[in-house]
Protein backbone atom coordinates (compact mmCIF):
# COMPACT_ATOMS: atom_id res chain seq x y z
CA UNK A 1 0.00 0.00 0.00
CA UNK A 2 1.41 3.38 -1.06
CA UNK A 3 1.74 5.90 1.77
CA UNK A 4 0.71 9.57 1.70
CA UNK A 5 4.26 10.64 0.87
CA UNK A 6 7.07 9.06 -1.09
CA UNK A 7 10.46 9.93 -2.51
CA UNK A 8 11.50 9.56 -6.16
CA UNK A 9 15.21 8.95 -6.73
CA UNK A 10 16.43 10.34 -10.03
CA UNK A 11 14.01 11.65 -12.61
CA UNK A 12 13.44 11.67 -16.33
CA UNK A 13 10.59 13.66 -17.85
CA UNK A 14 8.94 10.64 -19.42
CA UNK A 15 9.15 8.67 -16.21
CA UNK A 16 7.60 11.37 -14.01
CA UNK A 17 4.77 11.71 -16.51
CA UNK A 18 4.10 7.97 -16.34
CA UNK A 19 4.30 7.88 -12.53
CA UNK A 20 1.78 10.71 -12.27
CA UNK A 21 -0.48 9.05 -14.85
CA UNK A 22 -0.54 5.85 -12.80
CA UNK A 23 -1.21 7.69 -9.55
CA UNK A 24 -4.06 9.70 -11.09
CA UNK A 25 -5.64 6.59 -12.62
CA UNK A 26 -5.47 4.94 -9.18
CA UNK A 27 -6.98 8.06 -7.55
CA UNK A 28 -3.85 8.41 -5.40
CA UNK A 29 -2.42 11.85 -4.67
CA UNK A 30 0.53 11.50 -2.29
CA UNK A 31 3.06 14.21 -1.58
CA UNK A 32 6.10 13.56 -3.77
CA UNK A 33 9.74 14.45 -3.15
CA UNK A 34 12.02 14.36 -6.20
CA UNK A 35 15.73 13.98 -5.46
CA UNK A 36 17.72 15.63 -8.24
CA UNK A 37 21.27 14.57 -7.38
CA UNK A 38 21.62 13.28 -10.94
CA UNK A 39 21.02 16.79 -12.35
CA UNK A 40 17.84 15.73 -14.14
CA UNK A 41 15.06 18.21 -13.55
CA UNK A 42 11.62 17.78 -15.14
CA UNK A 43 10.14 20.68 -17.08
CA UNK A 44 7.25 22.51 -15.46
CA UNK A 45 4.70 21.09 -17.88
CA UNK A 46 5.36 17.60 -16.52
CA UNK A 47 4.36 18.65 -13.00
CA UNK A 48 0.66 18.82 -12.13
CA UNK A 49 -1.41 20.97 -9.81
CA UNK A 50 -3.14 17.91 -8.35
CA UNK A 51 0.14 16.83 -6.71
CA UNK A 52 2.35 18.48 -4.10
CA UNK A 53 5.85 18.01 -5.49
CA UNK A 54 9.05 19.18 -3.79
CA UNK A 55 12.36 19.08 -5.64
CA UNK A 56 15.36 18.55 -3.37
CA UNK A 57 19.07 17.82 -3.89
CA UNK A 58 19.75 15.63 -0.87
CA UNK A 59 18.05 13.82 1.97
CA UNK A 60 18.98 12.12 5.23
CA UNK A 61 15.89 10.20 6.27
CA UNK A 62 15.79 6.77 4.60
CA UNK A 63 12.47 5.80 6.17
CA UNK A 64 9.26 5.81 4.17
CA UNK A 65 8.46 4.82 0.59
CA UNK A 66 10.82 5.19 -2.39
CA UNK A 67 10.64 4.65 -6.12
CA UNK A 68 13.17 4.99 -8.95
CA UNK A 69 12.34 7.76 -11.41
CA UNK A 70 14.16 6.45 -14.48
CA UNK A 71 13.33 3.80 -17.03
CA UNK A 72 16.63 2.88 -18.72
CA UNK A 73 18.26 -0.17 -17.10
CA UNK A 74 21.70 1.41 -16.69
CA UNK A 75 20.19 4.56 -15.14
CA UNK A 76 18.26 2.44 -12.64
CA UNK A 77 21.43 0.59 -11.64
CA UNK A 78 23.37 3.85 -11.25
CA UNK A 79 20.63 5.30 -9.05
CA UNK A 80 20.61 2.22 -6.83
CA UNK A 81 24.38 2.38 -6.51
CA UNK A 82 24.20 6.06 -5.59
CA UNK A 83 21.46 5.50 -2.99
CA UNK A 84 22.39 2.03 -1.74
CA UNK A 85 21.78 3.16 1.84
CA UNK A 86 18.02 2.94 1.15
CA UNK A 87 16.79 -0.58 2.08
CA UNK A 88 15.31 -2.66 -0.74
CA UNK A 89 12.18 -3.18 1.36
CA UNK A 90 11.46 0.57 1.24
CA UNK A 91 10.96 0.56 -2.54
CA UNK A 92 7.25 0.30 -3.32
CA UNK A 93 5.45 -1.26 -6.27
CA UNK A 94 3.54 1.18 -8.47
CA UNK A 95 0.87 -0.68 -10.43
CA UNK A 96 -1.85 0.89 -12.57
CA UNK A 97 -5.37 -0.14 -11.60
CA UNK A 98 -6.02 -0.60 -15.34
CA UNK A 99 -3.90 -3.78 -15.55
CA UNK A 100 -4.91 -7.43 -15.60
CA UNK A 101 -2.40 -9.30 -13.43
CA UNK A 102 -2.79 -12.90 -12.27
CA UNK A 103 -2.95 -13.35 -8.51
CA UNK A 104 -0.16 -15.94 -8.88
CA UNK A 105 2.22 -13.36 -10.36
CA UNK A 106 5.07 -12.25 -8.09
CA UNK A 107 6.04 -8.57 -8.35
CA UNK A 108 9.39 -7.39 -6.98
CA UNK A 109 10.22 -4.25 -5.04
CA UNK A 110 10.36 -1.02 -6.99
CA UNK A 111 8.48 -2.42 -9.98
CA UNK A 112 6.37 -0.05 -12.11
CA UNK A 113 3.57 -1.42 -14.29
CA UNK A 114 1.70 0.97 -16.58
CA UNK A 115 -1.90 0.68 -17.76
CA UNK A 116 -3.36 -1.90 -20.18
CA UNK A 117 -0.72 -4.48 -19.28
CA UNK A 118 -1.66 -8.17 -18.91
CA UNK A 119 0.50 -10.60 -16.91
CA UNK A 120 -0.41 -14.30 -16.91
CA UNK A 121 -0.17 -16.92 -14.18
CA UNK A 122 2.98 -17.97 -12.33
CA UNK A 123 5.13 -15.18 -13.76
CA UNK A 124 7.94 -13.60 -11.73
CA UNK A 125 8.66 -9.89 -12.13
CA UNK A 126 11.78 -9.13 -10.11
CA UNK A 127 13.05 -5.87 -8.57
CA UNK A 128 13.05 -2.51 -10.38
CA UNK A 129 11.36 -3.81 -13.52
CA UNK A 130 9.73 -1.09 -15.65
CA UNK A 131 6.76 -2.28 -17.75
CA UNK A 132 5.28 0.33 -20.01
CA UNK A 133 1.78 0.67 -21.42
CA UNK A 134 0.05 -2.18 -23.23
CA UNK A 135 2.49 -5.05 -22.63
CA UNK A 136 1.50 -8.72 -22.49
CA UNK A 137 3.54 -11.27 -20.52
CA UNK A 138 2.75 -14.97 -20.74
CA UNK A 139 2.66 -17.68 -18.08
CA UNK A 140 5.74 -18.96 -16.20
CA UNK A 141 7.91 -16.13 -17.53
CA UNK A 142 10.75 -14.60 -15.50
CA UNK A 143 11.67 -10.93 -15.91
CA UNK A 144 14.87 -10.23 -13.98
CA UNK A 145 16.07 -7.16 -12.09
CA UNK A 146 16.30 -3.75 -13.83
CA UNK A 147 14.65 -4.93 -17.06
CA UNK A 148 12.67 -2.35 -19.05
CA UNK A 149 9.82 -3.26 -21.40
CA UNK A 150 8.84 -0.42 -23.70
CA UNK A 151 5.20 -0.06 -24.84
CA UNK A 152 3.30 -2.90 -26.53
CA UNK A 153 5.86 -5.66 -25.94
CA UNK A 154 4.35 -9.15 -26.27
CA UNK A 155 6.11 -11.98 -24.44
CA UNK A 156 4.84 -15.57 -24.72
CA UNK A 157 5.03 -18.17 -21.96
CA UNK A 158 8.14 -19.73 -20.40
CA UNK A 159 10.41 -16.85 -21.43
CA UNK A 160 13.35 -15.58 -19.37
CA UNK A 161 14.67 -12.03 -19.75
CA UNK A 162 18.07 -11.42 -18.14
CA UNK A 163 19.00 -8.61 -15.79
CA UNK A 164 19.32 -5.02 -17.11
CA UNK A 165 18.00 -5.82 -20.58
CA UNK A 166 15.85 -3.40 -22.56
CA UNK A 167 13.10 -4.67 -24.88
CA UNK A 168 12.05 -2.19 -27.56
CA UNK A 169 8.52 -1.09 -28.36
CA UNK A 170 6.30 -3.59 -30.15
CA UNK A 171 8.71 -6.51 -29.83
CA UNK A 172 7.26 -10.03 -29.99
CA UNK A 173 9.04 -12.88 -28.17
CA UNK A 174 7.89 -16.43 -28.84
CA UNK A 175 7.43 -19.22 -26.28
CA UNK A 176 10.44 -20.61 -24.41
CA UNK A 177 13.01 -17.99 -25.45
CA UNK A 178 15.91 -16.98 -23.20
CA UNK A 179 17.25 -13.44 -23.54
CA UNK A 180 20.54 -12.67 -21.81
CA UNK A 181 21.52 -9.89 -19.42
CA UNK A 182 22.54 -6.35 -20.44
CA UNK A 183 21.19 -6.71 -23.97
CA UNK A 184 19.02 -4.45 -26.11
CA UNK A 185 16.28 -5.75 -28.41
CA UNK A 186 15.31 -3.16 -31.01
CA UNK A 187 11.75 -1.96 -31.55
CA UNK A 188 9.46 -4.15 -33.61
CA UNK A 189 11.66 -7.22 -33.42
CA UNK A 190 10.37 -10.79 -33.58
CA UNK A 191 12.53 -12.94 -31.33
CA UNK A 192 12.47 -16.59 -32.43
CA UNK A 193 15.87 -17.74 -31.06
CA UNK A 194 17.74 -17.27 -27.79
CA UNK A 195 19.73 -14.03 -27.43
CA UNK A 196 23.00 -14.05 -25.42
CA UNK A 197 24.28 -11.57 -22.83
CA UNK A 198 25.58 -8.16 -23.79
CA UNK A 199 24.40 -7.71 -27.36
CA UNK A 200 22.27 -5.37 -29.45
CA UNK A 201 19.85 -7.30 -31.64
CA UNK A 202 16.87 -6.43 -33.79
CA UNK A 203 14.85 -7.41 -36.83
CA UNK A 204 12.27 -9.95 -37.91
CA UNK A 205 13.57 -12.48 -37.21
CA UNK A 206 15.73 -10.85 -34.53
CA UNK A 207 19.48 -11.09 -35.23
CA UNK A 208 22.56 -10.01 -33.29
CA UNK A 209 23.98 -6.77 -34.69
CA UNK A 210 26.89 -6.00 -32.37
CA UNK A 211 28.08 -6.05 -28.79
CA UNK A 212 26.34 -3.78 -26.29
CA UNK A 213 29.24 -1.80 -24.85
CA UNK A 214 27.16 0.26 -22.42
Amino acid sequence: MLSNEFTVLGMSEGCISMILDILESNNQFPKIRIVNDLRISPKKEYLRESFIIDQITEFENIDGDFIIGASKPQAKMEIMDLYKRVPLSNFVKLISSKCDISNTTVLGNGSIVNSMTCIAAHTKIKDFVFINRGCTIGHHTVINNYVTLNPAVNIAGNVTVGESTLIGMGTNIIDGINIGSNSIIGAGSVVTKDIPDGVIAYGSPCKIIRANEA
